[in-house]
């Protein structure tokens, strides 16, 4: 339709890749979703995969959940806001944290189930932030981290308990919309690269790694490029990982 925002969701497609060690990964060659985009995905309590995503066609967020031979049902869910994160706590609940209404604020709501859910309030905003978007979140040794995307960089925040973030810096890893996972001795933050017009490339996912959500190394390499043909050729972009029991 001419009135969708030719960028937006109506126009993106959500897939699934997989990996054996976290680094090398391969796109399948179908689509999962069609005008969905900014998935989200983790384990739901009983162990089957839950994918939240912001649905093209009603601008809501919508919910997918893991079926017996990899194949998914469509879940009601409450969720309201875009870019969902969702983290799960010491206690078994999670957190989602998302894009609220409010020009660069972050919602965060609690779940049992991942799928209904309460808010709890406002975490972050900041005036000098405006057009922040896409939170990622997680926890380290010395308290939560909130990176928060800024056109193709990130801006990193911090809490002591999860509910207020603080804006420290910005930083340049040479991508942004985020979502790190836990890896031997700190995180890895999986990434997407713009597409560059002056020679042809396309959005690729990266990566870099940390050992305390402060500084980072950027890891050689591409994690996940457009493949010559299939669903994923125009181009990969907002990742969201998972790591498996196996």
């Amino acid at each position: 339709p001419a009135a969708r925002n030719p960028n937006g969701p109506y126009y993106h497609r959500i897939l699934i890749a997989t990996s054996n060690d976290g680094v090398h990964w391969k796109a399948q060659k179908k689509a999962l979703l069609d005008h969905a985009s900014v998935p989200e995905l983790f384990e739901g309590p009983d162990g089957r995969a839950i994918i939240l995503y912001v649905d093209g066609i009603s601008d809501r967020i919508g919910a997918l959940i893991e079926q017996s031979g990899g194949s998914w049902r469509a879940a009601a869910i409450d969720l309201n806001g875009v870019d969902p994160n969702v983290i799960r706590l010491p206690d078994g609940n999670y957190r989602a944290t998302m894009k609220a209404g409010k020009q660069g604020a972050m919602d965060a709501y609690q779940s049992a189930d991942g799928l209904h859910w309460e808010r709890i309030g406002t975490v972050f905003q900041d005036s000098r932030y405006p057009t922040a978007t896409d939170p990622d979140v997680f926890v380290t040794p010395n308290g939560w981290v909130m990176l928060l995307s800024l056109g193709p960089k990130l801006l990193r925040c911090t809490s002591s308990d999860g509910r207020k973030f603080q804006a420290q810096e910005v930083i340049d890893l040479g991508g942004s919309v985020c979502d790190t996972v836990a890896v031997r001795g700190g995180g890895r933050t999986f990434f997407h690269v713009n597409a560059n017009p002056r020679t042809g490339g396309k959005m690729e996912i990266r990566s870099a790694v940390t050992a305390d959500g402060k500084t980072w190394k950027v890891e050689r390499g591409s994690r996940l490029e457009a493949p010559r043909s299939g669903p994923a050729s125009l181009g990969a972009a907002d990742p969201a990982v998972l790591q498996r029991s196996d």
